[in-house]
């Protein structure tokens, strides 16, 4: 996994504030003020710098940091937030941190100051961010990546369904079955059909008893749902994946409800990606694959 390295400049606490967010949000990340930057053994894979803008720019201070640790900073990736009044300015107020850097930096971006502050938007900067880094470095072919998470989808049987609409989320415990890009799950009703009957997106987590970080083994899974119409051909059809018979079925004293989930990305975590020398983490997008 990537680590990340949060540095911040703050005068009055929010710059500090998000910072702290973004390490929890990038995590695993360890996160510190600049000038109380140690010599580090530990390489980290990913940098984000959070500095406020003051008059237009950032302090001059910021700009002698980044110069002094510029050839440091070029061996990782390297994201550049601001905390500012006018975000929409932010190319020009990171303009002469970008650069020093050059083709390092991966992402820039700016957040509204205190009294702009809008935490939904600032989160999902950070969450724009942690896309960028989790990206693999070292990807597997997708020929070769495809029947490994097809492999792990059909020697297990049961994951986690997580559904939400608003304040309401629901993570369910249910058996599955998986064919040719769509994940199976079949059920008498319950809360999660609360939220999938107004929010089809859904998560998926499946994965092994934790036995180690050299047997790490599991999948996030994204993707969106729909509950099948009851008796329809598609309807009877997925029942085979269960050797269950439409006859019987109509005989039993509840309906039973079929929930379709088209896999949209799949983010597989296996220790045994660094033995094919590629990151232990993949990223598999199911709508990008050929017809």
């Amino acid at each position: 996994m990537k680590n990340t390295l949060v540095l911040y400049e703050t005068k009055y606490g929010f710059t500090e504030m998000v910072s702290k967010d973004a390490a929890m949000v990038l995590g695993p990340a360890t996160c510190m003020k600049m000038t109380n930057l140690p010599r580090f053994d530990q390489y980290f894979n990913f940098v984000l710098l959070c500095f406020p803008i003051y008059t237009e720019q950032p302090d001059p201070s910021v700009i002698q940091w980044v110069n002094n640790h510029r050839e440091w900073l070029k061996q990782s990736k390297v994201a550049l937030l601001c905390t500012c009044l006018e975000t929409k300015l932010f190319k020009t107020y990171l303009n002469s941190v970008s650069h020093i850097l050059g083709d390092c930096v991966v992402y820039q971006n700016g957040i509204a100051s205190k009294d702009c502050y809008k935490k939904e938007e600032a989160i999902n900067t950070l969450f724009q961010i942690k896309r960028i880094k989790d990206q693999p470095d070292q990807n597997l072919e997708r020929k070769k990546l495809l029947p490994l998470c097809e492999d792990f989808l059909m020697n297990h049987n049961t994951c986690v369904l997580s559904t939400g609409i608003g304040m309401r989320v629901r993570s369910t415990p249910v058996e599955y079955r998986y064919q040719n890009g769509f994940i199976y799950i079949y059920s008498e009703g319950g809360e999660k059909f609360a939220n999938l009957l107004l929010n089809s997106s859904s998560s998926i987590g499946i994965f092994n008893e934790f036995q180690g970080m050299n047997q790490l083994r599991g999948m996030q899974i994204t993707g969106n749902a729909k509950i099948m119409e009851y008796g329809s051909a598609a309807y009877r059809s997925s029942l085979k994946l269960r050797d269950l018979d439409f006859d019987k079925v109509e005989k039993m004293p509840f309906p039973l409800h079929i929930i379709q989930i088209k896999i949209i990305q799949i983010e597989f975590l296996w220790s045994g990606f660094s033995q094919m020398g590629v990151d232990i983490k993949q990223i598999l997008r199911f709508d990008s694959l050929p017809v």
